[in-house]
């Protein structure tokens, strides 16, 4: 902190600050509206072999969704530079919606699901990341009906299986290595 604080000191930054900068709210919808333009623009799909995205929207599909990733997504980091999104809808949520899924039968808290809609053509199994002490467990350290839950979900067979992952970092507490 002393070495960013010496060098804002040494090159004047607080005694003439740069107009427009400081009091900027990047918070706003014009500057959200910006940011999601410049996401959609600049992901990629680095792999999509057999024309698999984007997914087919008509008739039925069964789909497994694997990872918290997909409930919680990471788009930003933490501490002074942590921006706090209005209209974040989470993959999770978004599938549903388009698969005509209540979210409400879809908590993002949940460790393991299946649900449908109504009709049942469409649905999503969906495998969060378990963590117990801040590890992965081992089959045997599950309890009976996550057990249960998750054997459960080999037996469906899926049109389509999503994985989102990602790798949280912020102030305080970056990775050593990447």
């Amino acid at each position: 902190m002393h070495r960013i604080t010496k060098s804002f000191i040494k090159s004047g930054i607080y005694d003439d600050p740069p107009p427009d900068n400081f009091d900027k709210v990047v918070t706003s919808d014009e500057h959200q509206a910006f940011a999601r333009q410049a996401v959609e623009k600049s992901t990629i799909l680095l792999k999509n072999e057999r024309a698999t995205l984007p997914l087919r929207k008509e008739g039925s599909m069964t789909i497994l969704v694997m990872g918290n990733a997909s409930a919680y997504p990471i788009v930003a980091g933490t501490g002074s530079g942590a921006v706090h999104y209005k209209t974040l809808v989470p993959p999770l949520w978004a599938l549903a919606d388009e698969l005509g899924i209540s979210r409400s039968l879809l908590p993002l808290d949940t460790k393991v699901a299946h649900v449908c809609n109504e009709d049942e053509t469409n649905c999503i199994s969906y495998i969060g990341t378990i963590k117990t002490n801040g590890h992965i467990p081992s089959e045997e350290e599950l309890d009976q009906q996550t057990l249960i839950n998750i054997r459960s979900l080999r037996a469906i067979s899926y049109d389509y299986t999503l994985i989102f992952a990602g790798v949280e970092s912020g102030e305080g507490w970056d990775r050593p290595n990447l």
